[in-house]
């Protein structure tokens, strides 16, 4: 059996108990082809010795798990990025001791980096005449019931191209890709 508490269970699932059944079937079968009784002592052996050897091929052949070595990682920044966060969790864990169950009032105030505010001045330029997605989005444009009627009167009017009957065609096509094939 292995070391690790977790092998036990597949050392005996997977060598102990075939080996049992395998040495209690060799027992079996001793005892009666020398029409002895089952626990006499040579069907007795005979089982002892299939159990041992089956244990044995088992756990031999069981044994190809073997720890691979690890490669060794650089984790120095990783590292110091967990003790400034350790740091900083004891720090905190100091105020929250010193000051009890205190309301935490925060004094200081949150300076911005910029001085000034952020005024957006900048002047989009004006829409092209050709542009159509600012005239559809446009409020002084067309309302969306007028739209519709358009729509509707381009497609009650409009002259669609008829549908090319091209079986022929794809026949013809198919039959000399058939060929080339052959």
């Amino acid at each position: 059996m292995r070391g690790s508490g977790e092998s036990i269970i597949w050392t005996l699932a997977f060598e102990l108990v075939p080996a049992a059944i395998f040495g209690s079937a060799a027992a079996c079968a001793s005892a009666i082809a020398l029409a002895l009784p089952r626990f006499d002592a040579v069907p007795i052996s005979a089982g002892a010795g299939a159990f041992a050897l089956s244990f044995l091929a088992l756990h031999r052949l069981g044994s190809g798990s073997k720890e691979l070595p690890l490669a060794q990682f650089d984790q120095s920044e990783l590292e110091r990025e967990l003790a400034i966060i350790a740091e900083e969790i004891q720090q905190a864990e100091l105020l929250m001791e010193r000051e009890g169950e205190e309301e935490l009032i925060l004094d200081s105030e949150l300076h911005s980096p910029f001085e000034e505010e952020l005024l957006l001045e900048d002047q989009l330029s004006p829409a092209r005449a050709d542009s159509r997605v600012v005239r559809l989005f446009d409020p002084r444009s067309v309302t969306a019931g007028e739209m519709h009627e358009r729509i509707q009167r381009h497609l009650e009017n409009g002259q669609r191209p008829p549908l090319s009957d091209a079986t022929q065609e794809l026949h013809e096509a198919l039959s000399a890709l058939r060929q080339s094939l052959r």
